[in-house]
């Protein structure tokens, strides 16, 4: 008995229903997590940590919100392209950086948020001996328009919200590259808008043990699904009464083909209790589908 208790501390046990009260941040929590996003066939590498440091009230889509502050900070670790005839492409070593500040909400289930992200890195033409730098600053905005989450979610419990988001992207490229093929004629910095309101579908589908840096978890196995152009866009995300939220997502297209994960791989409540109590939320989530989204781009220019 006392070898199974010892046990339970580390793993946990999952409990017969997970309640939404239980999910809720507080300042001193910080979370570092690990990222992998894929978009026609570039793979971008990146660790993020997210410390909350306080409350304030932020202004979205013009309603105020009680909101914690929470500061972002992490690092490109690699970032791939396929090979192209003539042209080898590397990321310059320790020159990609992500930062910015997310405004979140109390509960991890409510998606109202606002994050504000920084991305900097360097690709290297090593045929050319060229660099080319990117600087990419991205505002998104999520509030939840209609629906709500249940009080108690459990096997088969489903939901609807209806979300509205709004996303400004800003991009700046320079460097040597630029001087020599795109300085007369071309625009360096330019900057695109999004608008969009999805209807998003979530489901519990069962329960699941999931292994991640952070330690070994049992979870609830949920799928949120949205139709864009025609097309279900899906994630499946893995949640624990222990740890309190997500401990891992997978990001699939329309085709089933995976385009991101993340996992938790340590985290600090700043509250005395084991790092097994609380992980990131749907705000990790968002700053997952900003880098998904800037590669993208940033792969459509190149």
């Amino acid at each position: 008995m006392l070898i199974i208790s010892i046990m339970s501390i580390y793993i946990g046990t999952i409990s017969a229903e997970q309640k939404k009260e239980d999910m809720d941040k507080s300042i001193g929590n910080k979370w570092e997590y690990r990222y992998t996003s894929i978009s026609e066939n570039a793979t971008m590498v990146f660790t993020m940590s997210m410390d909350i440091t306080g409350e304030t009230v932020v202004e979205i889509d013009g309603n105020n919100y009680d909101v914690f502050e929470a500061v972002l900070d992490g690092k490109i670790e690699s970032y791939t392209m396929p090979e192209t005839p003539g042209a080898t492409l590397t990321l310059v070593e320790d020159s990609g950086l992500v930062d910015g500040t997310a405004y979140v909400t109390k509960n991890t289930f409510d998606e109202t948020a606002k994050l504000i992200q920084n991305m900097k890195f360097i690709v290297h033409y090593e045929e050319l001996n060229l660099d080319l730098n990117s600087d990419i600053t991205q505002e998104i905005t999520s509030t939840v328009a209609s629906g709500e989450v249940p009080d108690i979610i459990d096997v088969g419990s489903s939901w609807v919200l209806t979300i509205q988001k709004e996303t400004t992207t800003t991009t700046t490229v320079y460097g040597s590259f630029y001087d020599t093929y795109m300085g007369q004629g071309y625009t360096n910095t330019t900057t695109s808008n999004e608008s969009d309101i999805e209807t998003t579908n979530y489901e519990c589908l069962g329960k699941k043990t999931i292994t991640t840096p952070a330690g070994i978890f049992e979870t609830y196995e949920i799928k949120r699904s949205h139709i864009k152009l025609g097309e279900e866009i899906y994630s499946i995300f893995y949640t624990s009464d222990v740890v309190k939220d997500m401990v891992k997502s997978i990001d699939y297209n329309s085709d089933g083909s995976i385009i991101g994960t993340m996992e938790l791989t340590s985290y600090d409540l700043d509250s005395g209790l084991p790092s097994q109590d609380k992980t990131p939320g749907f705000e990790l989530v968002l700053v997952g589908c900003a880098i998904t989204l800037l590669l993208f781009m940033k792969r459509r220019k190149i």
